[in-house]
């Protein structure tokens, strides 16, 4: 911050035994900080678990070297709405890099706690700048909504000058969908002839919602006796064998649910919930997995799709 500096001057004189005086315009003054800051970063945008670039680049454009120089970054901190403690929603990742007048130096070791990371550069001479690289992972506290962002600030101090210097950048969140899923299977010991059933659970980390969402699965050995829900729907499964359907287009109720007649024999490459495309982007029966929404909150971006009365060994 620059420091505003005023002047003004006075005279007195005599003349025929009398004193006169007289006073001078105010000259005026800024006194600019010889440490200045600035941020950036490479990436145009974060996801989360991405890993960002940022650069801050320190300038001593005074006369004189600095010493004890210290660049302090927030990590984004902010206060979530209707928060009452700051999140931090950048980790540290390291390594970082200095460099002298766009000289490599070499690497530099800051300070890094939950709520921010330090770097310190002992000396930086007069009219030299020293620019530092340093890695940075968007945590689970970046903030993914449609036009969000993270604004973090770098702050600058040095021995002998009066105030900090402070930068700031955004940047802000990518627009994509990132689908995960989630197999459980109980129970987890079973016996020729009786049954299993697995559970998938998919989430959509994203901010973006999910199309053609296809979920397939392999057995080894491929079962019997096949019966699908979604959600808790009953769902008619398509069973696949090596790319062709697998099974004729009568089928019986069993358990809330149904299941293909025909029997699956071992050895077969099963494919679960391939998409049939006569059947306008539905899988699994109809059942659409194919618009796979955004989270809001965690749990409400998650598709479960079971498979029930899978039986091994004997056939039907």
């Amino acid at each position: 911050m620059a420091t505003r500096i005023t002047n003004q001057a006075t005279l007195t004189y005599q003349y025929a035994g009398t004193t006169g005086q007289a006073a001078s315009n105010i000259a005026t003054a800024l006194l600019q900080e010889a440490l200045s800051v600035a941020k950036t970063t490479l990436d145009t945008n974060y996801r989360r678990n991405g890993e960002l670039t940022y650069i801050l680049t320190a300038t001593n454009s005074g006369a004189n070297a600095l010493t004890n120089v210290v660049l302090s970054d927030n990590l984004g901190a902010y206060t979530p709405a209707g928060g009452a403690a700051a999140v931090y929603p950048l980790t540290y990742a390291g390594p970082a890099q200095l460099y002298i007048n766009g000289v490599l130096s070499g690497s530099i070791t800051p300070t890094v706690s939950a709520t921010g990371v330090t770097f310190t550069i002992p000396t930086l001479a007069a009219g030299a700048t020293a620019t530092i690289l340093y890695k940075a992972t968007a945590n689970t506290a970046a903030p993914i909504a449609a036009e969000a962002g993270i604004t973090n600030t770098v702050t600058a101090t040095a021995t002998g000058i009066a105030d900090a210097s402070t930068a700031s950048h955004t940047i802000n969140a990518a627009d994509y969908a990132d689908v995960s899923i989630v197999k459980d299977m109980s129970p987890s010991t079973i016996t020729d002839g009786s049954t299993i059933t697995y559970t998938f659970t998919l989430y959509n980390y994203g901010n973006t919602a999910a199309t053609d969402v296809v979920l397939r699965d392999a057995f080894n050995p491929a079962p019997g006796n096949l019966s699908v829900s979604i959600n808790g729907t009953a769902a008619l499964e398509r069973l696949y064998l090596h790319g062709r359907r697998a099974y004729p287009a009568r089928y019986r109720r069993s358990h809330n649910a149904y299941r293909a007649r025909r029997h699956v024999h071992a050895g077969h490459n099963n494919r679960r919930c391939q998409r049939d495309p006569r059947r306008n982007h539905r899988g699994c029966n109809g059942n659409d997995i194919s618009g796979l929404t955004p989270a809001v909150k965690l749990r409400q971006s998650a598709v479960k799709y079971c498979l029930r009365n899978v039986k091994y060994g004997s056939a039907m």
